[in-house]
């Protein structure tokens, strides 16, 4: 793509966004303006969590036709929707950056803070969220799509992360019906724990033996590893940190729900 072309996709993707997000948000006012079911942050929130929900489809379905059109050749196959879905998913996380932040203004205890002390209680909610948008935003983007030789069979794996993102928001917004004790609400978070093993765990190892298959002939697998740039291992590890993180909080809420009393639920869910 050229540059006037993606800055002009970026623009378009980061008000589609903002659409999408006041799109949901009037709708769920109308439908829920008698109720007190849910609060004005819960409505922000949920919000928020049908956008993401449609931004994880969209790249997860992008990482799938990506991984399987170039899984022939790991290191130069390239397909065409790689950058084009980068500059789209870029426009996403700063929007989402900026609409967490919206919806963290409207805690009560954010209120009548200093925009400084407001900032601090912010990124001490949502660090993790705001280091995995960092590094996506700032590093992981422009590391695979504008400074890299490889081929688009890695872009695609990392798009496939984002595969467990509905599930994640399911959960989330059915928490806020009050449907924890629900059997739909147990369910998804059994899928969702199974689906982000798969897409955000296991995937690291799949998008290594992958490259070691194809690129270890007549050496050892060690020796085809050791040949990996170190900013490609450091990448990697960047991002699955915070997946490893997530896993054992999603795990320990599995095992609280099947094998703790409902009284210590609550606690680890």
């Amino acid at each position: 793509m050229l540059p006037e072309s993606q800055i002009l996709l970026w623009i378009y993707s980061f008000i589609a966004w903002w659409a999408l997000y006041f799109a949901c948000l009037t709708t769920i006012k109308k439908v829920f303006q008698n109720s007190t079911i849910l609060s004005w942050v819960d409505k922000h929130q949920i919000s928020e969590g049908c956008v993401s929900s449609v931004q994880g489809f969209f790249c997860g379905g992008a990482g799938i036709f990506i991984v399987l059109a170039t899984r022939h050749d790991v290191v130069s196959a390239k397909h065409w929707f790689s950058v084009p879905y980068s500059t789209i998913g870029s426009a996403y996380f700063i929007y989402d950056f900026i609409a967490m932040y919206i919806s963290h203004r409207l805690h009560d205890d954010a209120k009548g803070l200093s925009w400084g002390d407001d900032f601090k209680l912010y990124l001490k909610r949502h660090l993790m969220m705001v280091v995995h948008h960092f590094i996506l935003i700032f590093f992981l983007f422009p590391a695979l799509i504008y400074y890299s030789d490889m081929g688009d069979f890695f872009t695609g794996c990392f798009y496939l992360t984002e595969i467990s993102t509905p599930f994640v928001n399911m959960r989330i917004i059915l928490s806020k019906f009050g449907l924890k004790s629900s059997k739909l609400y147990i369910t998804n978070g059994v899928l969702m724990t199974i689906v982000f093993a798969m897409c955000r765990v296991v995937m690291f190892p799949y998008m290594y033996l992958t490259y070691l298959q194809q690129q270890s002939k007549g050496m050892s697998y060690l020796v085809s590893l050791a040949r990996v740039p170190w900013h490609c291992h450091l990448g990697s590890s960047l991002v699955l940190a915070p997946q490893l993180y997530w896993l054992f909080l999603m795990l320990r809420g599995v095992f609280a729900v099947f094998f703790l009393q409902p009284h210590y639920v609550a606690k680890y869910d």
